[in-house]
């Protein structure tokens, strides 16, 4: 999963996805954790360019 988080960084490509069902649409082979961790980092990063746009 962290392979495919710096991918969606680097391409400025985060999504967030409201459910596990949704996740697994785009990464078939992604679990529950899978899902959580890439959910902490986009909203991470949104809250970072939230904070740069106020």
């Amino acid at each position: 999963i962290i392979e495919k988080i710096n991918n969606r960084i680097g391409n400025n490509t985060m999504r967030f996805f409201p459910d596990l069902t949704a996740f697994q649409r785009v990464y078939p082979d992604g679990n529950f954790i899978d899902w959580k961790i890439y959910q902490s980092v986009a909203a991470e990063l949104y809250a970072h360019d939230l904070e740069r746009l106020c």
